[in-house]
């Protein structure tokens, strides 16, 4: 999301005579303010309205105050932090901000969807170049009975000169989702528009940012004779994930592209959507460690850690030992202290049943020793972990010596991300003869192979 200056007249619906004018300044991806000669008698206002200098309806939502300048004699000047700006609508409401579908646009989309309308024809022996264009048809990659998520393709250009000294059309990829039952409200666009974020992300081994956001809503339409269509909604809201310093892609580097997924599309995103809400905490600790570049080596080391012990824990038998043998156990070891200690004891023993740190990176590590094993060795890969994590964690001084550092620890924790991408993989519904071939081209595991 660019960066933008808005000119307008703004105010607010109890008062809607009361008018002032102002800039909305929204500075991706940092923050979004409006600017006001003047200012509101309140400070926290749920909507501001506007009409900008061209002639756009603009909503506001979720305002505060921030700053009030007064000068005697002179005007007063306020400033209102915006979380999110609605360009080209009226909502009367904050029950009115819904939208029947919604178009985003990632960093390295165009890159990873590869949809191309371009023909390109030399023909040397004419010295004629021939550039033949038709925009590619939307292209379904999953739907279900809530919504529907397209690839699509917008153009613009070329453009006609009186005098033409070059030509220049463009192209720019989008997903597109469309609501099948009814208008849904922001919260539902952000959500999914996340998903399909981290399910990006995923799939470049880069953290990618939102370009463009843009809604269409029945509350937002424009009647020409007998034709009624919605307008375009320009949807601006900040996000730390926005603070990210993309840069072209090539798609030989990636995960996996969209033409490696094109016969199964619609089986992965339906995996995806379903693994984001049961492994909500594991999707949330991993895509951290991408989205937050400026992390410190030992956090991002502990926050993999973390991810796979909750990977483990969601997608396993979370026992050490038969429950009925646990139970047995633990009624042996109270029947013989004080009763006075129970409580004490319980809190102790409470997950004393689940498995240790060590034995789940041995689970997972057998799972993927064929790729795993060419990279390092296990036992002390997994002794590195342990020691690492628990000096971090509880910072015994027995352990200092053990802990990796620097260039070390950086290792581990690409050998982290690449067994978190691998049972990401797995989940997604890739066979072992599937995923080999696409893990050895991720980022991690060439950082790890060129060590």
């Amino acid at each position: 999301m660019e960066t933008r200056k808005i000119k307008g007249i703004w105010w607010i619906d109890n008062n809607p005579e009361f008018q002032l004018n102002g800039i909305l300044e929204f500075h991706s991806p940092k923050n979004c303010y409006l600017i006001l000669d003047g200012s509101f008698s309140e400070r926290n206002l749920e909507l501001i309205k506007g009409f900008s200098s061209k002639g756009k309806s603009i909503t506001l939502y979720k305002c505060f105050q921030t700053n009030l300048s007064e000068s005697f004699p002179g005007l007063s000047t306020s400033k209102y932090y915006v979380n999110y700006a609605f360009i080209n609508v009226d909502y009367k409401t904050t029950e009115d901000i819904t939208f029947k579908n919604f178009s985003v646009n990632f960093s390295s989309l165009d890159e990873w969807a590869n949809i191309s309308g371009f023909k390109i024809v030399n023909e040397h022996k004419k010295k004629s170049v021939k550039v033949i264009y038709k925009k590619p048809k939307d292209v379904i990659i999953y739907q279900d009975n809530r919504f529907k998520i397209c690839l699509s393709v917008t153009s613009n250009g070329p453009q006609i000169n009186s005098v033409q000294k070059d030509v220049s059309i463009n192209q720019t990829t989008f997903f597109n989702v469309a609501f099948k039952v009814s208008e849904e409200k922001l919260s539902k666009v952000i959500k999914i528009s996340s998903i399909l974020q981290n399910f990006l992300t995923f799939a470049v081994s880069k953290p990618v940012k939102v370009i463009s956001l843009i809604g269409q809503s029945d509350k937002s339409i424009t009647s020409f004779e007998d034709i009624t269509f919605n307008n375009n909604i320009d949807i601006l809201y900040t996000s730390i994930t926005q603070d990210l310093d993309v840069s072209y892609l090539d798609p030989h580097f990636m995960l996996f592209t969209y033409p490696d997924i094109k016969s199964k599309s619609q089986s992965l995103l339906k995996k995806w959507f379903q693994k984001s809400e049961t492994l909500d905490p594991v999707f949330s600790l991993y895509f951290s460690t991408l989205y937050k570049i400026d992390t410190f080596l030992n956090l991002r080391f502990l926050s993999l850690v973390q991810a796979i012990e909750a990977y483990h824990r969601r997608t396993t038998t979370n026992v050490e030992i038969d429950i009925r043998e646990h139970n047995k156990r633990l009624n042996e070891i109270f029947s013989n202290v004080s009763k006075k200690h129970n409580v004490w004891l319980e809190q102790k023993l409470k997950y004393s049943n689940e498995p240790s740190l060590r034995q789940r990176l041995k689970s997972i590590f057998n799972k993927y020793n064929i790729i795993l094993t060419p990279l390092i060795n296990k036992t002390t890969f997994i002794n590195d972990v342990v020691n690492t994590r628990n000096y971090n964690v509880h910072y015994d001084e027995q352990l200092k010596d053990n802990a990796k550092r620097g260039k070390e620890l950086l290792k581990i924790c690409d050998v982290l991300k690449v067994i978190i991408e691998l049972c990401f993989l797995t989940e997604m519904g890739f066979s072992e003869t599937q995923y080999s071939p696409l893990i050895e081209k991720s980022y991690a595991y060439k950082n790890i192979t060129n060590t």
